[in-house]
């Protein structure tokens, strides 16, 4: 499944004004845990409640995601710069 943020519409995953990274960048990063909250508590609960459950599943799935990445990431370069000023 294509994740909503590889569709190219959205700018792209590597677009610095994608609305993500933006919203990365602002500080707001508590903007991904209330997505899969929300849309872990929306699911099934419009139209057709099967395919319904599995979109807002998988889009609470994407938020997640690219939640631990941007945090994994975010740790690593303040790794990377403590293990660099400690020799300056």
């Amino acid at each position: 499944m294509e994740g909503e943020h590889d569709i190219p519409h959205y700018g792209g995953k590597n677009n610095k004004f994608e609305c993500w990274n933006v919203l990365w960048e602002w500080g707001y990063e508590d903007f991904w845990p209330a997505n899969v909250i929300k849309y872990l508590n929306r699911a099934g609960k419009k139209g057709d409640p099967i395919e319904s459950r599995m979109q807002d599943l998988h889009k609470a799935e994407d938020y997640l995601v690219d939640y631990i990445s941007r945090l994994t990431k975010k740790d690593q370069q303040e790794q990377h710069k403590k293990k660099k000023n400690q020799y300056l």
